[in-house]
């Protein structure tokens, strides 16, 4: 039987900031997720930085929705 990634590939991994940063803007968390900083995984994910990337393109992602704070009404998709 498949496994629901080979049914429907996971593609967009969902990133919030870490170590308590908030940003005004989507374009401010773009800029540090850009600039190497931590963010995590949507959830209880684990940590992760763009320096991370190729590591979740072997693992079927293709980009990262990076909301700007905990309150998740809006987001930037990036490419990986």
């Amino acid at each position: 039987m498949a496994t629901i990634l080979e049914i429907i590939p996971a593609t967009i991994l969902e990133i919030i900031p870490e170590r308590g940063r908030v940003y005004n803007t989507t374009n401010a968390a773009v800029q540090d997720w850009l600039a190497g900083k931590d963010f995590r995984v949507r959830g209880s994910g684990p940590y992760l930085s763009i320096r991370d990337a190729e590591t979740l393109k072997q693992n079927g992602y293709n980009s990262v929705r990076i909301y700007p704070n905990i309150l998740l009404n809006h987001f930037e998709t990036m490419a990986l």
